[in-house]
């Protein structure tokens, strides 16, 4: 079985460089690679479109395990490869308000219903990537221009459970921020282990407690990880907020304790 799609906007681009089909693009090795498992790769690439400059990503998934392909069922309802649930997944996070990748192309291939490959390419994004923007500005940044930050990240959140939607991946190198006037606005990336529909609540400590862990003492004071719960509380009883603040605690320290110094690398320390 075959699921393909292609952006109309790149189908010449990708014609003039030869990566026509799933099988050119399964087995290019072109472009950089950046991450690299038994199961996906992704790797980046630009191309020269006219005189314009494009960069896109490329995640390859191999012989994924079934309780992957089982989980992707169980959120979709529908037999769908890593790569279309990914794909829908950022389709669900723009119903939500919150911007996500930029889907290019999708490719899938299964024997039956077993999913072997699949594909996803993405543009890139125009918004940068929250430990890179944080290097760059958070120096130069007023005190209070920081809380707008956090704060819209701790909101953005707030959609995702709104719309009951766990993250379990999420953490601060995930969002990628863009400024829009006064505020900020964020694009989430690595959506393949998003959960949708939940029925019970304990996703949403896990998910604060671990952005919290992501993001490290050495740069982040207790007053920036409180305005990020400020955020993500606001209009809530303040019952609500200390009821929950255990369990996210909780999940920061597991985390903290099974993986210290892991987050390190992200921020540069």
């Amino acid at each position: 079985m075959l699921n393909d799609w292609v952006s109309s906007r790149f189908e010449a681009l990708f014609q003039r460089e030869g990566l026509i089909g799933f099988d050119a693009w399964y087995t290019t090795d072109r472009g950089s690679l950046l991450q690299r498992s038994s199961r996906r790769d992704v790797s980046i690439l630009t191309f020269d479109d006219e005189g314009t400059e494009r960069t896109f990503f490329l995640k390859r998934f191999h012989r994924p395990h079934i309780k992957d392909m089982w989980f992707a069922f169980q959120n979709s309802l529908r037999i769908m490869s890593q790569a279309e649930f990914e794909r829908s997944n950022s389709d669900l996070l723009r119903t939500l308000g919150v911007g996500s990748l930029r889907p290019v192309m999708v490719g899938s291939r299964f024997l039956g219903a077993i999913e072997r490959c699949s594909i996803l390419l993405t543009e890139q994004l125009e918004s940068i990537q929250l430990p890179e923007y944080v290097i760059t500005h958070w120096d130069t940044m007023p005190p209070e221009r920081r809380q707008v930050l956090l704060r819209a990240m701790g909101k953005t959140v707030r959609k995702l459970h709104n719309g009951r939607v766990s993250f379990p991946d999420l953490y601060a190198w995930h969002f990628f921020v863009r400024e829009q006037g006064d505020s900020f606005d964020f694009d989430l990336i690595d959506l393949h282990r998003m959960g949708r529909r939940m029925l019970f609540p304990g996703y949403i400590p896990d998910n604060l407690g671990t952005l919290l862990f992501s993001m490290p003492q050495s740069i982040f004071t207790l007053d920036d990880t409180s305005a990020i719960l400020d955020g993500y509380f606001e209009g809530d009883p303040s019952s609500r907020r200390a009821a929950l603040m255990p369990a996210i605690h909780r999940q920061t320290m597991k985390l903290l304790r099974r993986r210290p110094g892991s987050i390190d690398h992200k921020w540069n320390l």
